[in-house]
């Protein structure tokens, strides 16, 4: 690639397919100018690499999109690159960028880590006049914090006070073309981020909210309300609200102000799901052959949805790829511990045993549902805000 094919000043340095964006700032966030570079290399049919010193965070924000572009972000390492997903290093930042290597994933929260929560929730509204967004983001908060949101905005940092009629308005006046809305919270423990995307379909106005926020309390907090039951009870009752589609709840780490170090994730914890009616009768489930020991019917009885629970054990028979390695607890007891290393294992293999058990089709549904996964670079539509 030439220099100068992408005319823009935060451009540092260009490669062969990619170009280099720099920062040494403490916090890196989704400014505007950073969105604008990301639609401009995407665009072009470039990557973008962000590279920082290995002190720097960066907003979920930020990465969303720089991930959705097929960006990488890659730190300085004395005279070397690290590229902070496969946690490889290199040369150059070329050869980081085009490491091959899968992503690493960390088991335990880093010493500055806290527990976060973080929830996808996808939910179809009828394409009308009347139709409201930003609803099932307020209540999704309000359930898992006690709050609702501060502030949106297109870009970084969010700078409207949240308006439910406002960025509703913004959605439908961009309509045919997709939407990606960021906003805040002040929440007990620190800062949530929130993402809702917004668009138009054959079958009326998808909203999606991603949101991720300090779990309160932790895992051990000694609290006699469960964090997961509580995150568990705002999808079921999300479910009973509004149309679902699907929604997912993991228990992930981060910094407390919403921001991400220089390191790999670690291993997202799922809670629960919900498969909504529509997917439910796509997919050709019986509801009351699946019931049980960990799943249940949620909404109208004549087109319920799912609820998963990773909480409850599921008591059948482990198919053998979800089985835990030996010496680990086995995940269909329900005395199978709550903490821990072995957690993440455990949840995992019963969350595939409850998946398999609604049919071969449904594990596909909930393909790219982990918020920890890295999309494939074809996918640009996270930079076009």
């Amino acid at each position: 690639m030439a220099q100068g094919t992408i005319a823009h000043p935060l451009v540092d340095a260009v490669g062969t397919g990619f170009v280099v964006t720099e920062s040494d700032a403490r916090v890196v966030d989704l400014s505007s100018a950073r969105s604008g570079l990301l639609r401009e290399t995407a665009s072009a049919g470039l990557a973008t690499v962000l590279l920082t010193p290995a002190t720097s965070r960066v907003t979920v924000a930020l990465l969303t999109a720089l991930r959705g572009a097929g960006g990488t972000w890659v730190v300085r390492v004395g005279n070397a690159y690290r590229a902070v997903d496969p946690d490889t290093v290199a040369g150059t930042v070329g050869e980081a960028w085009t490491s091959s290597s899968a992503p690493v994933r960390r088991v335990l929260p880093a010493s500055d880590e806290v527990p976060w929560t973080e929830c996808s929730v996808s939910v179809l509204h009828r394409a009308t006049e009347g139709v409201v967004l930003g609803r099932a983001t307020e209540e999704l908060l309000e359930a898992l914090a006690g709050t609702g949101p501060a502030a949106w905005g297109l870009v970084e940092p969010t700078s409207l006070s949240w308006d439910t009629a406002a960025l509703t308005a913004v959605a439908r006046g961009r309509a045919p073309a997709p939407t990606h809305l960021h906003a805040v919270a002040v929440v007990p423990g620190g800062t949530a981020s929130l993402r809702i995307s917004v668009t138009r379909t054959d079958q009326g106005v998808l909203e999606e909210t991603r949101l991720a926020l300090p779990r309160v309390g932790g895992v051990d907090s000694g609290s006699t309300v469960d964090p997961d039951t509580v995150v568990v009870a705002a999808l079921r009752d999300l479910a009973r609200r509004h149309r679902v589609l699907l929604a997912t709840a993991w228990r992930t780490a981060g910094h407390p102000d919403a921001t991400l170090g220089a390191r790999p994730r670690v291993l997202p914890v799922p809670l629960g799901a919900v498969v909504g009616a529509r997917a439910v009768r796509d997919l050709r489930i019986d509801p009351r052959s699946v019931v049980g020991n960990g799943i249940e019917t949620v909404g109208p009885p004549r087109v319920p949805s799912i609820l998963l629970d990773t909480g409850v054990a599921a008591r059948t028979v482990v198919p053998a790829a979800a089985t835990a390695s030996p010496g680990a607890p086995d995940p269909t007891d329900a005395g199978s511990p709550t903490t821990g290393p072995a957690e993440a294992e455990v949840r995992w293999a019963r969350f595939h045993a409850l998946v398999t058990r609604l049919g071969p089709l449904a594990p596909g549904l909930l393909d790219g549902q982990d918020p920890t996964a890295v999309p494939g670079g074809s996918d640009v539509s996270e930079a076009r805000s």
